[in-house]
């Protein structure tokens, strides 16, 4: 995805249901969703790299993709 506008209003946009009420109690004690934007090939490991996003709350995240060039 390649995005010209840098306004707020531009980029992707995901409502997402966590269904908080199927969470089992035992596996933890957190609802919501781990992030993680990465390059393809990097393995992921969200729990040391992720930004953890809360249910019923209004979340932007920006980014910007660093070129380093020799």
């Amino acid at each position: 995805m390649k995005m010209n506008d840098r306004m707020p209003v531009a980029g992707l946009t995901m409502m997402l249901n966590v269904q908080q009420y199927e969470y089992v109690t035992q596996a933890g004690d957190t609802a919501g969703i781990v992030i993680g934007i990465l390059p393809q090939y990097q393995m992921p490991f969200p729990e040391d790299d992720g930004i953890m996003i809360s249910p019923g709350l209004a979340t932007s995240i920006g980014i910007v993709q660093v070129c380093d060039q020799l």
